[in-house]
């Protein structure tokens, strides 16, 4: 969901299989989810924080960040599948 102040993403493990929702980050590493759980990580940043980067077609903006997996603030000695460990999945809004 974008809006004028923030964009908030859900990510659900029942889409990625195997994906540790409890040791994700956005790319930039500070960016950590505001809620999770074993089933979700809900991130909610600002438009020009967290690495995000924004790209003006003339007739929309598009806003683009990764949802990485196995690294950062939450990634530390955690256990999780090797599927996306160290992995990013791609966003774009």
């Amino acid at each position: 969901m974008c809006r004028a102040e923030y964009i908030e993403v859900t990510v659900e493990s029942k889409n990625y299989p195997g994906l540790d929702t409890n040791v994700t980050n956005l790319e930039d590493e500070a960016c950590g989810a505001f809620f999770r759980d074993d089933s979700k990580a809900v991130f909610r940043f600002g438009l020009e924080e967290c690495k995000t980067k924004q790209e003006d077609d003339g007739k929309a903006i598009h806003y683009r960040n990764r949802i990485c997996s196995g690294r950062g603030r939450g990634g530390r000695g955690a256990h999780h599948s090797e599927k996306y460990k160290n992995s990013a999945l791609p966003m774009f809004l």
